[in-house]
């Protein structure tokens, strides 16, 4: 299995999601980010909108990062 690299738009949502805690789309092109992560199983949703980061989205960003 091929790994697909994150784009910019998803490292930038990723680190957000670090530095705070949890995080959410701010507006339409933000909500299509979060989609496309919690898709490739790298955040999910916490609940009113927020998404958390998951393990594999630590790996991802870490490998992306290196």
């Amino acid at each position: 299995m091929s790994v697909r690299r994150l784009t910019y738009a998803q490292k930038s949502a990723l680190l957000q999601i670090v530095r705070h805690g949890d995080a959410y789309p701010a507006d339409g092109n933000h909500r299509r980010t979060y989609q496309s992560l919690e898709a490739r199983g790298y955040a999910e949703d916490v609940g009113y909108g927020r998404y958390a980061i998951t393990a594999a989205g630590q790996h991802a960003l870490q490998s992306d990062l290196s």
